[in-house]
């Protein structure tokens, strides 16, 4: 059976993992906190109906320890912070000749470390878009992951090692602009949101924030803030002080948003 290392099982790791258990991989997957493996199961029941493909019946094996690391093609979906990501490279390189991913959706990897390569996997996974960079020619397991996630239709784009690469600098470019408008040029927000809708169908900011996670957000536009000068919402630390992360806590950003007191005056 084809093998695969999954770093981190938040809320993306934890997608990633099941997805790779559905194409038929042994998954050892290793987090930082416990992880409810009923809850990891369930969701792949979900994943399977919105990706609409056959359960080629992988499995998934829970690691306590990161020594126990196998010697395997390795994903790093850990929280999205440079020095963190840094912390951990170095440990799992001492365990992994293979290739290893990261699946950050903001930092340029060679920041991390220069040795690592991109597999950006989007949330929600059945959105079935993949940003990649590699060092050099994949190896043939590699090449294999790849073929795969093409045949299961997922659209796979090379990208520059650029900060946000391309899809987040386009998603939240939007976010950005749509926060800057309510909070510094005081447009009513509801007129605004109506406005977005006519400018783009399918992009429902909130419920896209709340989906990628409220204190993940925060992290790729502080990233994008540093380099193009993003404008970081303050809806987005309001969130964090009142502990709204989104679906992965079961909240809103619509507690705030559609409240009295927001925007401030």
């Amino acid at each position: 059976m084809k093998k695969i290392n999954i770093i981190g099982c938040g809320l993306m790791g934890s997608q990633i993992a099941n997805l790779f258990s559905i194409l038929g991989y042994q998954v050892y997957v290793w987090n930082r906190n416990k992880i409810d493996k009923e809850h990891l199961l369930r969701q792949k029941k979900l994943i399977l109906k919105l990706i609409k493909t056959e359960d080629k019946k992988g499995s998934l094996s829970i690691l306590d320890k990161l020594e126990s690391l196998e010697d395997n093609i390795t994903i790093e979906c850990l929280a999205e912070d440079i020095e963190l990501k840094k912390d951990y490279f170095k440990k799992i390189a001492k365990r992994v000749s293979k290739e290893i991913f990261s699946n950050t959706s903001s930092i340029k990897t060679n920041l991390i470390n220069d040795k690592l390569n991109l597999l950006h996997f989007f949330n929600p996974i059945s959105l079935k878009i993949v940003e990649y960079n590699t060092l050099k020619t994949l190896s043939d397991d590699a090449k294999e992951i790849f073929s795969e996630l093409e045949a299961l239709n997922f659209d796979l784009i090379k990208v520059g090692n650029f900060t946000g690469f391309a899809f987040n600098k386009i998603l939240f470019a939007e976010i950005s602009n749509f926060f800057f408008l309510i909070e510094q040029e005081k447009i009513e927000k509801n007129k605004l949101i109506k406005i977005f809708k006519r400018i783009n169908y399918n992009l429902d900011i909130l419920n896209t924030l709340d989906i990628i996670g409220i204190d993940t957000s925060v992290k790729i536009m502080e990233n994008l803030n540093k380099e193009y000068n993003f404008y970081v919402p303050e809806i987005l630390d309001q969130c964090l002080s009142k502990k709204i992360l989104g679906k992965k806590n079961k909240t809103s950003i619509k507690l705030i948003f559609n409240s009295t007191n927001y925007p401030k005056e």
